[in-house]
């Protein structure tokens, strides 16, 4: 989903249901909910093995950008 999927959705959930709180599952069962507490950061996935690295990271590894996906990551 890209930002601007997820920011439509969000606006759209806000107007039926107000501004609430933020909360994400764990994982795809719900086992766990937390809060979300942090801003959303930027990472890079590598596309050819999937790992995922800070843009720093990227940089002291030595590949090419071009290797790598930029993503958003919440919480």
């Amino acid at each position: 989903m890209k930002i601007s999927e997820m920011i439509k959705n969000l606006q759209e959930f806000m107007e039926e249901y107000g501004d609430l709180e933020c909360w994400y599952a764990s994982d795809d069962e719900g086992n766990e909910y937390h809060k979300v507490y942090y801003e959303p950061s930027l990472l890079c996935v590598d596309k050819y093995d999937g790992e995922i690295h800070t843009l720093e990271d990227v940089g002291w590894i030595g590949a090419p950008i071009e290797d790598y996906d930029k993503i958003c990551v919440v919480n």
